[in-house]
């Protein structure tokens, strides 16, 4: 076998290889969003995930021409690709789950200054009403004073 015919053989095999995979992304794309479909609670609080924008082939030769190519790639490549599509997922979930709580935590935090803020401000009225108060006793104690 010549150079350029292993090379063209290794090429096709790639080839070959990355069109089995973009087939198993699509398909275990749409596993996985119709479980999360099923599973999920429709709330506006869970809008904040977006859709997921899918592959979609547009003629049936196309998707003939996929299929036959997912068929020439032995069953460990897709066992593989799938364990590795599942832990992809799920780093993801993880890492928006994270992201979530980093946002809900500074939200807490702004919450509980807010309230540090008007805790502080309402003491300061307390306190010149307060005092105002006590002025005006003494005013009126003096008032009294005079006319007695």
């Amino acid at each position: 076998m010549s150079p350029d015919t292993l090379t063209d053989t290794l090429q096709n095999r790639s080839d070959d290889i990355r069109r089995y995979m973009e087939i198993k992304t699509v398909q275990l794309e749409e596993v996985l969003n119709e479980r999360a479909d099923e599973e999920m609670d429709v709330s506006d609080e869970e809008d904040y995930m977006g859709n997921k924008k899918r592959v979609r082939y547009d003629t049936s030769e196309e998707k003939a021409s996929l299929k036959s190519y997912a068929a020439e790639v032995p069953k460990s490549d897709c066992i593989m690709h799938q364990t590795w599509m599942m832990k992809e997922r799920e780093k993801s979930r993880r890492d928006k789950g994270k992201e979530e709580n980093d946002s809900l935590r500074c939200q807490l935090e702004a919450y509980k200054n807010e309230v540090d803020l008007v805790r502080s401000d309402l003491k300061t009225d307390l306190d010149q009403k307060d005092k105002q108060l006590k002025m005006l006793q003494q005013t009126l104690q003096g008032m009294q004073q005079v006319t007695n």
